[in-house]
């Protein structure tokens, strides 16, 4: 039940009002003139730039809000075979909007999650998600579950039917898309409490993004800044893979080699 200010009630109320106004102000000053030095992950770029707005301190760039819409209910999560729901791993995935979606897909399309500690890295094997060891992490199985996506809707490379140079661009554009929602999936957990390492390319992602927003640029833009940013990364060597530390051009170009 809301308790409603009654006209005794109305001057304090005011006052508290604008005290606290005031001070969340302060407050939002400081964290906005510290981001235009240090970047920041563009969930708390969004978060920022609206509490900026709320106070009159700032405005948003233009593009969709960062929230993805209507929230899932965590209880109404069904879980993928191969997990525990009450494992650390899965209340990190229902801590975000990112790992609930994940979550639900696979269990919809009943695409299991393996723990392996005798497995090297982390990938899906166009049956399955494998972590091996040191790899069972929230943002990992979101880069993963990418992977999976692609498989069921058709939009992974093909070496049978492609040439090498479009197999190869097609499979590391699909890599690139798996490392950017792993990046932002990271910044999630953040937001909810967690603490979180750096993902592979954040870096490059965070500083492109934020210059294109300084740039005046929409929120869409500045994320395909980043995501450029981060296929760059896959190009220079900066990434490599999980398994056997190939870059991932070399990787899947190796690959296309062995079936042709």
């Amino acid at each position: 039940m809301q308790r409603r200010a009654g006209r005794r009630d109305f001057g304090a109320s005011t006052l508290e009002y604008a005290a606290a106004f005031a001070i969340a102000a302060t407050l939002i000053v400081a964290v906005v003139w510290a981001a235009r030095l240090t970047p920041v992950g563009p969930l708390l770029s969004d978060a920022v730039c609206k509490a900026s707005t709320a106070v009159g301190v700032g405005a948003c760039a233009d593009g969709p809000d960062s929230d993805g819409g209507d929230r899932t209910d965590p209880a109404d999560v069904d879980i993928p075979d191969g997990l525990d729901r009450d494992s650390e791993l899965v209340q990190r995935l229902l801590s975000t909007e990112s790992g609930r979606r994940t979550l639900q897909w696979l269990a919809d399309n009943n695409i299991p999650i393996v723990i392996d500690p005798g497995e090297t890295g982390a990938y899906w094997n166009g049956t399955e998600i494998v972590l091996g060891e040191g790899y069972d992490d929230a943002a990992v199985v979101v880069h993963e579950a990418n992977h999976a996506q692609a498989t069921v809707n058709g939009r992974s490379a093909n070496a049978n039917t492609q040439s090498r140079d479009d197999y190869v661009t097609t499979a590391v554009n699909e890599e690139v898309d798996g490392t950017v929602e792993q990046i932002q999936a990271a910044q999630e957990l953040r937001i909810a409490g967690y603490t979180v390492g750096r993902q592979p390319a954040e870096r490059a992602y965070d500083t492109a993004y934020q210059q294109a927003i300084q740039d005046g640029q929409t929120r869409a833009q500045a994320e395909r800044a980043g995501w450029e940013a981060v296929r760059g990364e896959f190009y220079n060597g900066n990434i490599v893979t999980s398994t056997n530390g190939q870059s991932y051009p070399e990787y899947y170009g190796d690959y296309w080699d062995s079936v042709n």
